[in-house]
């Protein structure tokens, strides 16, 4: 069971760094001339750290999700200073990038946790 749940939150995560990716590019397009370093930093981080940590959890389970909560913290981190204080589209922002990842994360970490072991006890 723990190798199918692993499977699953793998494809997902990389199912989602592919979206973000996509949303990524197309924010790109956009972006202006000497456009902020935080701007940057509030598109780049997430769907590559979610691909190095879905690649590094097939193997070390906690890494990669610590890896890919990283990203989306120093993603959301930026955007935040990005915006300025203003925080109109930070919501949005969390829920749409920030939030699935931060799931993604945490759903590696706790199929990295040992199984309890269960015994029986003789009456």
């Amino acid at each position: 069971m723990s190798r199918v749940a692993l499977f699953a939150a793998v494809i997902v995560g990389l199912a989602v760094a592919g979206w973000h990716t996509t949303v990524a590019m197309q924010a790109m397009f956009v972006f202006r001339e000497n456009e902020p370093l935080t701007s940057w930093l509030a598109l780049v981080p997430t769907p590559l750290l979610t691909v190095i940590g879905c690649i590094v959890a097939v193997s070390h389970r906690l890494a990669g999700g610590i890896t890919v909560i990283a990203g989306a913290l120093i993603a959301a981190v930026a955007f935040l200073v990005g915006e300025g204080g203003i925080t109109e589209h930070l919501t949005p922002y969390l829920l749409t990038f920030t939030a699935p990842v931060v799931v993604i994360g945490v759903a590696l970490i706790l199929l990295g946790r040992p199984t309890p072991i269960r015994t029986t006890h003789a009456t």
